[in-house]
């Protein structure tokens, strides 16, 4: 585990020193990002939950959400379809964008229990 003097904490990939590959980053507010970097940021499939609750579970590009995912509050869906550089750009229902993630990430569990 990386220890930041911000606080922050990091478990997982590097290369060249810098993040890459799959890694856990603690905020220093409380905040949580698990999934896939890419020379430091945030890249691939991966969930972010915020400290009030909000959790973003879906496609990331360059530190920004960029693609296919969804917010929830809870168990709440809030939103769900594409980002393109943070942007929300076209809704798309959740049951979608969850069989999109498992068909592109074979060990994505899903967004949704389909029992």
């Amino acid at each position: 585990m990386l220890s930041y003097h911000t606080g922050e904490k990091y478990i997982g990939g590097f290369k060249h020193g810098i993040r890459d590959g799959h890694g856990t980053f603690l905020t220093s507010k409380g905040g949580k990002y698990i999934g896939n970097w890419e020379d430091g940021k945030y890249h691939g499939l991966g969930s972010m939950i915020m400290p009030n609750s909000l959790r973003w579970v879906g496609e990331w590009k360059e530190g920004k959400r960029d693609g296919q995912g969804a917010f929830f509050q809870m168990t709440e869906t809030l939103q769900s379809g594409v980002w393109e550089k943070d942007k929300f750009m076209n809704e798309l229902p959740v049951e979608e964008v969850d069989e999109f993630l498992k068909s592109k990430y074979p060990d994505f569990v899903g967004l949704i229990d389909n029992e």
